[in-house]
């Protein structure tokens, strides 16, 4: 999956170490959305993975990813950076809050089993 990432035109890959050992690491793309009846197409960097390894945490290393993740989406003519993350992750939606980002839509369950 991550080589297939990397063969896209706008991959973002960015891996973290700490003391030789990779400690986080953010991936995802920048493309153009679709054009439907209720968005126009946009320029869009998307985040697929944003994860710090649970001795790493509370570090910052999270928020350096980030950074250099929406740096990159603005070098590239990016509109916006999004990204999906569970409610029940508040150390994450925390971090997501202080960069800037806010909540675009919620998607709804009903769980049937």
């Amino acid at each position: 999956e991550f080589q297939e990432l990397l063969a896209l035109p706008c991959p973002i890959a960015w891996v973290a170490e700490w003391e030789g050992q990779v400690a986080g690491l953010c991936f995802g793309t920048i493309d153009w959305t679709p054009e439907n009846e209720v968005c126009k197409s946009r320029k869009v960097a998307f985040l697929q993975d944003l994860s710090t390894l649970p001795d790493h945490r509370g570090q910052g290393i999270g928020t350096a990813l980030l950074r250099r993740a929406r740096d990159q989406a603005v070098a590239e003519g990016a509109e916006s950076l999004e990204l999906t993350v569970w409610d029940l992750n508040q150390r994450a939606v925390a971090l997501y809050e202080r960069m800037g980002l806010g909540m675009q839509y919620h998607r709804m369950e009903a769980r049937l089993r």
